[in-house]
C-alpha cells in the first residue's frame, strides 16, 4: 500500500505499508514501514522509488498479490498509473483503490 501526501515542509512522499501473512502467528498484518521522500509523482517514478526501497529492504515484486493507492490520477491510472506499471511486472498483483480517505 502506498499513499501520496506532503509533509509540513511541504516535501512530497509516499508513506509505504506492508500487509503480509504472519505464518507464526496465523494472522494478517498491516506494517508501516517507511515514508520516502520523491521528486515527481508520476507513475513511472513512484513505479522505480518503490521498486529501489524493495531493493534495499531485500523485496521483490515476484511475491506481490495485492497493491492499493490513494485515487490520485498517477495512481490507479490505467496506462501509466502505478498500478498498470507494478501489474505489468508482476500480474497476479491485484490493484484495488484504498478507501480509507
Amino acid at each position: 500500500m502506498a499513499h501520496k501526501t506532503t509533509d509540513c515542509a511541504k516535501v512530497e512522499q509516499v508513506a509505504i505499508n506492508l500487509r503480509y501473512a504472519d505464518l507464526e502467528y496465523i494472522c494478517l498484518r498491516k506494517d508501516f514501514l517507511r515514508f520516502i521522500p520523491v521528486v515527481s509523482v508520476t507513475g513511472e517514478s513512484l513505479r522505480n522509488e518503490i521498486k529501489q526501497f524493495f531493493n534495499d529492504m531485500g523485496l521483490t515484486l515476484d511475491n506481490l498479490r495485492g497493491q492499493g493507492y490513494d485515487g490520485g490520477s498517477n495512481m490507479p491510472g490505467k496506462f501509466n498509473g502505478l498500478q498498470a506499471l507494478i501489474s505489468q511486472e508482476q500480474p497476479k498483483a491485484f490493484y484495488t483503490h484504498c478507501f480509507n480517505h
